[in-house]
């Protein structure tokens, strides 16, 4: 085999780092001189967030982050460990002078620290993080396949977990396999149209009436009966299956909005929850945009809630895509706010007209002295900057009193009325 084509096969071109097949063979050498008795590690590492980075600012900047993060792993290992880039963000090491755990995992950790948290590039600074799983031979497999697979499951759940490093475990088998089968089932469950919408009361507290509904996405399996949004849509987002279920929820909703037009309900205003990276994906956008466009109706009674604000990587290009939703006369609200920093710069950045207080402060009143003080300062602030005030969670009459004793707006919960299916809310309109 010529050195330039063994070069080719054995090494990547845009990192210069070992490629799978040298990866491979390496595993497959140290396997058969150990023959099952002298243990090593390997380690599967991935960029967190790489995907919404590329997306957002482009293939050329993704490169280079790539680029970055290969030579830092690279630079002064000596022979401690082999690294390899399997493909896209996904790297694998091989540890083959392991000691106890704890000593490995601080071989580790230090490799994993060569990642700089800050990578500066195009006059901006980029938080850089990294997952990794670590799987033993010949404990957590026997084979290259299996130690491979069982390294990348402890990645997918150090994910989960929201830890750094994972080492396997059978027990995480059990549940990626779950994940895996809820995905299926995911699949299936939009194919043959199991998903509906149920609508949840939006009322102005000072007077009792509804003034609009908030659409959420419930799944009735035939077998199951329903499973909990809590359960499946994570599985969505992390298979991004969320995107297409997204398409329909918006598709559905604005055709109930039609429905009731034409029996006379103008004013009821529609909120519909939309993920901040379908805002930061020009394609996802566009599809999103282009069922907007194709609805006649009256879109100063509809809402954009923006959801996952913490994740946004590119401001300006979510608020751009926004200002054109608004120019159909849509309104945006803001999603759990007061939760972190985040929403607080994000006021200054995006186009919000409502904001959302998050369920997490309205359950502790009155137990929280604190969260009350919080509610009253966050109202302050809404109401100083002119924004409308929704206030999520409601569950008893002390914490309405206190909300509307601070002058807050609107607000929906359990007080009032659970997530319920089309026609039971038709029939509140009706009523009222």
């Amino acid at each position: 085999m010529g050195i330039i084509f063994e070069h080719i096969i054995y090494y990547d071109d845009l990192t210069g780092l070992p490629s799978v097949p040298l990866f491979i063979n390496e595993l497959s050498k140290l396997m058969e001189r150990s023959l099952g008795k002298t243990q090593f590690a390997v380690a599967y590492l991935d960029i967190d967030n790489f995907r919404y980075i590329n997306q957002a600012l482009g293939e050329k900047v993704g490169n280079e982050l790539l680029q970055y993060v290969s030579h830092n792993l690279e630079s002064d290992k000596g022979d401690s460990y082999m690294v390899a880039r399997l493909g896209g963000d996904k790297f694998a090491m091989l540890f083959t002078d392991i000691q106890p755990t704890t000593l490995l995992l601080e071989q580790i950790t230090s490799v994993k620290e060569k990642i700089c948290p800050i990578w500066s590039a195009y006059r901006n600074n980029f938080y850089v993080s990294s997952t990794m799983g670590i799987a033993i031979y010949p404990d957590h497999g026997k084979d290259i396949a299996t130690l491979l697979n069982n390294a990348e499951i402890a990645m997918a759940m150090a994910k989960k977990q929201g830890k750094d490093i994972l080492f396997y475990k059978e027990e995480l088998q059990d549940e990626y396999i779950w994940k895996v089968q809820m995905a299926n089932e995911l699949q299936k469950g939009m194919e043959e149209n199991e998903f509906t919408i149920f609508y949840q009361p939006i009322f102005n507290l000072k007077t009792g009436k509804i003034v609009g509904v908030e659409s959420l996405v419930r799944w009735i399996h035939p077998n199951k009966g329903m499973i909990s949004p809590d359960l499946f849509i994570p599985v969505a987002e992390e298979s991004k299956q969320i995107y297409t279920l997204e398409r329909w929820i918006i598709n559905r909703a604005l055709q109930q909005k039609k429905e009731w037009e034409e029996e006379g309900f103008y004013d009821i205003e529609l909120s519909i929850n939309i993920s901040s990276k379908t805002l930061e994906n020009d394609l996802y956008y566009k599809e999103v945009e282009k069922i907007f466009l194709s609805y006649n109706i009256d879109y100063s009674k509809v809402i954009i809630e923006i959801t996952e604000t913490s994740f946004l990587f590119n401001i300006d290009f979510a608020a751009e895509h926004l200002y054109r939703l608004k120019r159909l006369g849509i309104k945006i609200a803001l999603d759990d706010f007061g939760t972190g920093y985040s929403s607080l710069s994000h006021l200054k950045e995006l186009p919000v007209d409502i904001l959302k207080i998050d369920r997490s402060f309205v359950n502790t009143i009155p137990k929280s002295e604190k969260d009350i003080l919080i509610i009253k300062h966050l109202l302050s602030i809404a109401h100083d900057l002119q924004y409308e005030v929704i206030a999520e969670g409601i569950e008893t009459k002390k914490q309405l009193e206190i909300l509307k004793s601070y002058s807050c707006e609107l607000g929906q919960g359990f007080l009032f009325y659970k997530p319920m299916p089309e026609e039971k809310v038709r029939k509140l309109f009706t009523d009222s």
